[in-house]
């Protein structure tokens, strides 16, 4: 899978420096503080995430982009489902998706894992393990 995987193109030579952050995962959070202010404002929120939904890969430093059009107007519900959706996108392979669901309330159900399967040797000395998840 490695292979197929090729991450952004700066890091083909492992000597170019590594992305700390993307500028589409500020944008994404200056949308969702709109979204979850205790006054939300939900036209601001919009759109800043429609510079992500609208954003060309030429335009971005690491070539990641939509390119799609615009969204109309929305509930707060569904531009956070919507700002949800775009990090998953935006940050793939970032190590984020797990937060991002425990901050947005998402159901356990959407979890491909929920914990990692023990080794034996906890298993066998501590009682207190929780059983392996089913896979």
């Amino acid at each position: 899978y490695a292979s197929k995987i090729k991450g952004f193109a700066p890091l083909a030579v492992p000597t170019n420096p590594w992305p700390v952050y993307l500028p589409g995962e500020m944008t994404l959070i200056k949308a969702e503080a709109y979204a979850r202010a205790s006054t939300p404002d939900l036209v601001n929120a919009l759109i800043e995430l429609n510079k992500i939904q609208t954003k060309a890969p030429a335009s971005d430093p690491y070539g990641v982009g939509a390119n799609l059009t615009a969204y109309a107007p929305l509930t707060q519900a569904q531009i956070l489902d919507q700002i949800y959706k775009q990090r998953g996108i935006e940050l793939y392979m970032s190590g984020l998706k797990i937060e991002d669901m425990r901050r947005g309330c998402r159901p356990n159900s959407e979890r491909k894992r929920n914990l990692l399967p023990y080794p034996f040797l906890e298993r066998d000395n501590n009682t207190n393990t929780p059983a392996d998840p089913a896979f």
